[in-house]
């Protein structure tokens, strides 16, 4: 199944926080620019590279500053690799650790990210019942989060239990009625399901939200998966 996944464009990799940059300002000599930056540009690792600036260093978190497409591709696996080639890789208790320093000096918004980036490595690293913990965590500082509810489907539906993928799509879809993955990953539910009726509904929904925002691709995906269901 070609699930739709969801991360975090904030907190990617070990302990990295992806920032888009700032209106530029004005720096030193060619020289001591040419020396700085061979000392703090990295490389964004992905099928798609591309590179990054760190920009501050606090304990084992890298804020890395990048461009948005550099890091737009959510299947996507990313690692940093450090101008002395040391390669970065996710680890997942990197992000426990940041949830809750951040919950406890009440950022909320902080504890969030770390939770919902832990989830996405565990999910990625097959850890389904620990993504879900992470997700839940997440949900219960912000029952709002309409991503948490999807990915916490997406590790559900990867441990069988489709029911509850279909009840966590369902509520991501509730908090954003345009959440087009949302609709997509519930009719892959269903369809394993045996509701064909429900599938095509929410792939017809999923293709019509994808063509509103141009995204050709997934649209003729989801096409795809009603003509199958339909034959």
């Amino acid at each position: 199944m070609n699930y739709k996944y969801t991360i975090p464009t904030a907190i990617i990799g070990l302990s990295i926080a992806f920032l888009q940059p700032p209106a530029a300002k004005a720096i030193c000599s060619n020289d001591q620019v040419d020396a700085t930056a061979e000392k703090i540009t990295v490389l964004i690792d992905s099928p798609e590279p591309g590179s990054g600036v760190i920009i501050k260093k606090e304990g084992n978190t890298y804020t890395v500053l990048t461009a948005n497409h550099v890091v737009k591709n959510q299947n996507f696996k990313y690692a940093i690799v450090t101008p002395d080639k040391q390669r970065i890789k996710p680890k997942a208790d990197d992000f426990l650790v940041q949830a809750g320093d951040k919950y406890g000096k009440g950022d909320y918004r902080g504890a969030i990210l770390a939770y919902y980036a832990r989830g996405y490595v565990r999910l990625q690293l097959g850890d389904n019942k620990g993504a879900i913990q992470d997700y839940t965590q997440a949900i219960n500082i912000n029952p709002n989060d309409a991503k948490a509810y999807y990915n916490r489907g997406l590790a559900n539906s990867n441990l069988g239990d489709k029911q509850a993928a279909i009840q966590d799509y369902t509520q991501a879809i509730n908090i954003n009625p345009n959440y087009a993955n949302a609709y997509y990953n519930r009719g892959l539910a269903n369809s394993n399901l045996g509701d064909k009726f429900q599938a095509i509904s929410d792939f017809q929904q999923a293709a019509k939200i994808y063509q509103q925002q141009s995204k050709n691709e997934d649209y003729q995906d989801a096409l795809n998966r009603i003509r199958e269901l339909q034959e």
